[in-house]
């Protein structure tokens, strides 16, 4: 009997680990800032999406100069992090609102960037376990 027991205890901690990977809460970055701050957030964001995490990058304030091409020269580095984030599911949301006062134009936006809305914004921010950062 306790062979079945301690069989039937493996098995469920087993199954249980699975059903863990597969449920990763979600993390919903608040980026605000450019530069250093904005390579550590999109770089940890990186790391919790290899981890199975999903991860939303919501950019507003000076951020909001990392999508576009025009910064490109300044914000090259961050612009990678950003690309390797979409490339593996991310998703990037930007505030219009922000975009105007940093003379962002939708135009110059990076490829696959999402205009954020309250709508779209709340999609991501309230799933259920999300969890949020802000840099």
């Amino acid at each position: 009997m306790n062979k079945k027991f301690f069989a039937c205890v493996f098995l469920s901690i087993a199954l249980m680990g699975s059903v863990w990977a597969q449920n990763k809460a979600p993390l919903f970055i608040n980026l605000a800032s450019d530069g250093h701050r904005a390579s550590m957030a999109l770089t940890f964001g990186t790391r919790q999406l290899e981890q199975g995490h999903p991860v939303t990058v919501f950019i507003n304030s000076e951020a909001t100069r990392l999508v576009s091409r025009a910064y490109s020269k300044q914000y090259g580095k961050q612009q990678e992090l950003i690309e390797n984030l979409l490339d593996n599911g991310a998703v990037i949301l930007v505030a219009p609102m922000f975009m105007h006062e940093n003379s962002v134009s939708k135009d110059d936006l990076l490829p696959g960037i999402t205009l954020s809305t309250p709508a779209t914004g709340s999609i991501y921010l309230y799933k259920p376990n999300t969890l949020t950062l802000s840099w």
